[in-house]
């Protein structure tokens, strides 16, 4: 809807006073959490090849992409392939592991950038899946 939106020349600002809470009780852990951003990158392809225009709109997807030589800045070059090594089943692994201990012992306040990490991780897996399944995929 709000992609509709903007095609009409509606105008969207952010604002760091604005509040939004949402409380999903279907997603209890880290690991359903992160499969359902995996899931939704993986089909996030298909709509990024009927509206290439809404991915310069996606900035969550800007590091997850791959890599584009020559067009990339040399930083986000730096990120994507970073985001690759840590998207990796041995550097997930040991991420989960990590939150799964800390998890125990401290509050989810002091491990967010991890579960972040983790998040991101997935979406970059799922985004990758996507564009090998959907490569022939045209509007």
């Amino acid at each position: 809807m709000e992609y509709r939106a903007y095609q009409k020349g509606f105008e969207f600002r952010r604002s760091r006073q604005a509040i939004c809470w949402l409380q999903d009780h279907h997603i209890r852990t880290l690991d359903v959490y992160s499969q359902r951003w995996r899931t939704a990158a993986y089909r996030a392809v298909v709509l990024f090849q009927k509206y290439p225009e809404l991915m310069a709109h996606t900035p969550m997807f800007h590091d997850k992409a791959l890599v584009s030589w020559g067009k990339d800045p040399p930083r986000l070059i730096a990120r994507k392939l970073a985001r690759s090594i840590a998207s990796t089943r041995a550097a997930l692994w040991c991420m989960e592991q990590i939150v799964r201990a800390l998890e125990k012992r401290q509050p989810t306040s002091v491990i967010t950038s991890l579960y972040r990490s983790v998040i991101g991780s997935y979406i970059f897996r799922g985004y990758s899946e996507g564009l090998g399944a959907f490569e022939h995929v045209k509007n």
